[in-house]
């Protein structure tokens, strides 16, 4: 466990059952397949969690600039709620998990900005 202890932000996501965790490399061109087009070299990784309960999903962006372009550049496309500044170089967009709402389909969103999108 000694690469997640290390991870930035690991205390806050560790205690949730669904978690994910996107680091970023900038070694190529962002593509808009893989989820990177909206991305800039300030932003560090990705972290999405879930509270089950609470039906409600958190993506957490993090980025070595607290004044990175991307949270406005994703809020642009207006897939998942806006972002929040949390503190310096992060930013927290809540989403529903129940598919209901103006962002019903935050989930697929969030799946296509870890790279796992699907084009039909």
């Amino acid at each position: 466990m000694k690469i997640f202890s290390e991870t930035r932000d690991w205390g806050d996501v560790r205690h949730h059952e669904f978690w994910g965790y996107r680091k970023y490399r900038h070694v190529r061109t962002p593509e808009k397949f893989d989820g990177t087009d909206r991305l800039t070299p300030h932003t560090q990784a990705l972290i999405v969690f879930v509270d089950v309960k609470e039906r409600i999903g958190v993506l957490r962006l993090l980025s070595a600039s607290e004044s990175d372009n991307a949270p406005r550049n994703i809020d642009a496309t207006k897939w998942i709620p806006p972002f929040k500044a949390v503190r310096s170089g992060v930013w927290e967009s809540a989403f529903p998990l129940d598919g209901a709402g103006e962002f019903g389909d935050s989930g697929n969103s969030v799946l296509w900005l870890f790279g796992w999108g699907v084009v039909v």
